[in-house]
């Protein structure tokens, strides 16, 4: 019963965590302070707008890896520090350092471009730098293939597809898929490192599973 509660506990602040997002992308005062940093390769690339599917695939893709592993798996406690770390350090960047993106005009048809003008149209262009689509689903991908080394190369292909849709559909900059990429690895380490401690009172391997 006391590791059900845990566990419990574990799944709910992880959704206040992922609440704080939509607080920051909806509500705050971003266009006043809002800031673009981009390359100027970032002006080069094209517009995929098949991607969507990978790209919106992303929410269940999280929600599965939160569900699963704080459920059904023993290393709950350094999955919810990754994920919770690599969210809340994300939304502390969006705090004191808000960036937003120039969006172009979709002017396509088809059910890809309805697709992205739909995300256009639900997704406030703030919360960019670093990108959590990058950052989480790194780190899920990480513990996904922990868990079933099967599946790595599916896993991998996937993520990156995740990560490549986000600058093809014009979500983020370049620069926010790098800093997502920082943003994971460190988040992974932080959870690894703190779940074991929390599960057996000593330090564990950073990288063992």
């Amino acid at each position: 019963m006391k590791l059900a509660i845990e566990r419990i506990i574990y799944f709910i602040f992880l959704l206040l965590c992922f609440a704080l997002y939509l607080y920051l992308n909806r509500h705050a005062n971003n266009e006043k302070v809002a800031v673009i940093i981009k390359l100027w390769l970032d002006d080069l690339l094209p517009i995929v707008p098949v991607l969507v599917v990978p790209y919106l695939l992303f929410l269940p893709f999280l929600f599965g890896t939160i569900v699963y592993f704080i459920f059904f798996s023993d290393r709950y406690r350094a999955v919810t520090i990754s994920l919770a770390f690599c969210q809340l350090t994300a939304c502390l960047c969006f705090i004191f350092y808000q960036t937003k993106i120039i969006r172009p005009e979709i002017i396509t048809g088809g059910v890809f471009p309805d697709l992205l003008r739909t995300i256009y149209a639900n997704d406030a262009p703030y919360n960019c730098l670093p990108s959590t689509h990058v950052a989480l689903s790194i780190v899920c991908g990480w513990f996904w293939i922990g868990q079933f080394p099967r599946i790595k190369w599916a896993m991998v292909i996937f993520v990156m597809l995740i990560c490549v849709s986000t600058v093809l559909l014009k979500q983020h900059y370049l620069p926010d898929v790098a800093t997502g990429l920082i943003l994971a690895l460190v988040s992974i380490l932080v959870g690894q490192k703190f779940g074991s401690r929390l599960a057996s009172g000593k330090t564990g391997g950073c990288f063992n599973f």
